[in-house]
Order: structure tokens, then C-alpha cells, then sequence
């Protein structure tokens, strides 16, 4: 998180040199928490953002794809959450490929989240070349940051939930409702 205050802090730089962040790791390792902070901290100095995910991206229809794209460019920053979740169809990959191309040429900073590893991102040239020309604008706009933690903050979570409930229920599990 410290990152994240840093990058707020120095907004007018990073803005001002198109400097984004492309923050990688494991599920649960607080990828998206830390961006939707960096997307707040900016939007309560009311600076514009949009916050999103590739799925929504993906999923734009036809008849909007492009008036969508063309209206991201409102936005000072734009972050993209859960980079390398499966891709249905070659319009999906190509309305995913036309926005982050967009803002690669505008020069406007990008944020995106993944799952993917490192090995995984440098090697997907490998692999589809649709894909590899939006990595290879990615890598080209952000800064990479590997967000490692040993287990899942939600895992976590749970099961400081599940102590709790057992404090509640005593040593019997909560039923599912039904008794």
C-alpha cells in the first residue's frame, strides 16, 4: 500500500510521463484492493476514474464498441481489473485490444490487475499474437509490481469469520438455515 500512496502522491509525475502500474500475483493477494484505493484516494482529489474489468470489456456489444472506447478517454486514469480471464470469442480479444491500444496512443495512464505470472506475461508472444500486441502495450505503459502474499487475504478473512461464528455458536458449525 505504500506503493499506492507513492503513486497518488506523485500524480501530476506519473500523469505527466503516462507511467501506469501493472500489478501481478496470486489470487487473494490484494491486487485489486490497491488499486480501487489508488482509484479513490484520486477520485476524492476529484480526478476522473473509471475502474472496470476485462469481462465488461469484453463483453461490449458490436453496435457499442466503439462509442465505448472512444468515451474511456474522459477518464485521467483508467483501471482495469483481472487481466488473462479466458476470452470468449476474437471480438472480445479485439474490443480489449482496441481500448488498451487507445490508451497506449493517448498517453493516458493505464492500471490492470492479473492472475498471470510473470513467465506468463513475458511469454505469451508464444501464444496468440492478438494477446501478445496488448501485453506488449502493457508492459510499454506500466510498471511492473508483484503483489506476493502465503495465502489468499479472503481465505483470511474466512476464516477469522469462521472463528467468530464458532465463538457465537459455540462448538457446533451454524446450520444452513434450515434448523
Amino acid at each position: 500500500m505504500a506503493m499506492a500512496k507513492r503513486y497518488v502522491e506523485n500524480w501530476e509525475k506519473v500523469r505527466q510521463e503516462h507511467i501506469g502500474l501493472l500489478l501481478w500475483g496470486n489470487l487473494g493477494s490484494g491486487k485489486t484492493y490497491m488499486a480501487a484505493a489508488i482509484a479513490n484516494a484520486l477520485l476524492e482529489q476529484e480526478k476522473k476514474v473509471l475502474m472496470t474489468d476485462f469481462a465488461r470489456i469484453s463483453n461490449i456489444s458490436k453496435f457499442d464498441a466503439e462509442e465505448y472506447v472512444k468515451s474511456l478517454d474522459s477518464y485521467v486514469l483508467l483501471i482495469i481489473d483481472d487481466l488473462g480471464a479466458k476470452q470468449d470469442s476474437e471480438f472480445a480479444l479485439q474490443n480489449i485490444g482496441n481500448v488498451i491500444n487507445r490508451r497506449w496512443t493517448s498517453g493516458k495512464p493505464l492500471i490492470v490487475t492479473t492472475n498471470l505470472d510473470l513467465a506468463n506475461i513475458k511469454n505469451v508472444k508464444e501464444q496468440e499474437l492478438m494477446f501478445a500486441r496488448v501485453l506488449d502495450r502493457i508492459l510499454d505503459m506500466c510498471r511492473l509490481i508483484h503483489m506476493e502474499t502465503a495465502e489468499s487475504k479472503r481465505v483470511a478473512s474466512g476464516k477469522h469469520k469462521h472463528e467468530i461464528l464458532k465463538e457465537i455458536f459455540g462448538k457446533e458449525e451454524p446450520s444452513n438455515g434450515n434448523g
